[in-house]
């Protein structure tokens, strides 16, 4: 992973720096692999040096979907992650969804704004999400009825990109992808990272 710089996706066409602490980051996916299937008009590119390729055409449907097993009740409140850069791809997508998936198939989605991407040859930059589990964009709410959102029972996410009206059908997507991870508040980092550091915190992906 080759982050240089942190940019949290704050409005449409807005960046700003942050200044989020990696330490203790649950990574959800490292792009050693690719993802376990795309669908619609989504494809993807064989991973090359940790990063994967995801590129959609314009007929506003497509994403790239991958297995996990994850327990995320501990990070309900923190901002993702996303190392990204873009694509050789045409991209024109002003926002990128992230779908949390749990064991029944409830979900949760956050978003990221990737209207302002570094070239496919420019350092990486790690763009922050504007939702947070608790605070998600949609999705099932989270308690105690058999039908809400399970964060500790985590099986799989998706990458959306023009996807269900959220960008205009004519919005295309390239993306080179070199991490995806959660990084918890600084009290509970402290602790995370000592567990990292045993091997404890690691992705914990689905083939």
């Amino acid at each position: 992973m080759s982050p240089i710089s942190k940019i949290a996706s704050l409005t449409v066409g807005t960046l700003a720096c942050a200044s989020v602490s990696s330490l203790g980051a649950i990574v959800i996916d490292d792009y050693s692999s690719a993802f376990n299937y795309t669908y619609g008009s989504a494809s993807q590119l064989p991973p090359t040096g940790g990063v994967v390729g995801l590129n959609s055409t314009n007929d506003g449907y497509g994403a790239g979907r991958t297995g996990l097993n994850l327990d995320l009740s501990s990070v309900l409140n923190e901002n993702f992650e996303l190392v990204v850069r873009r694509g050789t791809n045409t991209h024109n997508t002003n926002w990128l969804q992230l779908k949390i998936i749990d064991l029944e198939g409830q979900n949760r989605t956050v978003r990221f704004n990737v209207s302002s991407l570094p070239g496919p040859t420019d350092p990486f930059v790690t763009l922050v999400s504007v939702h947070t589990l608790n605070g998600a964009a949609f999705g099932n709410p989270i308690g105690s009825d058999p039908s809400d959102f399970n964060p500790d029972k985590i099986t799989g996410y998706e990458l959306q990109g023009t996807y269900g009206g959220l960008n205009s059908n004519s919005s295309t997507v390239s993306l080179q992808l070199d991490a995806l991870q959660v990084v918890p508040e600084p009290a509970s980092a402290m602790t995370l990272g000592v567990l990292g550091a045993l091997g404890l915190i690691r992705r914990r992906r689905v083939s």
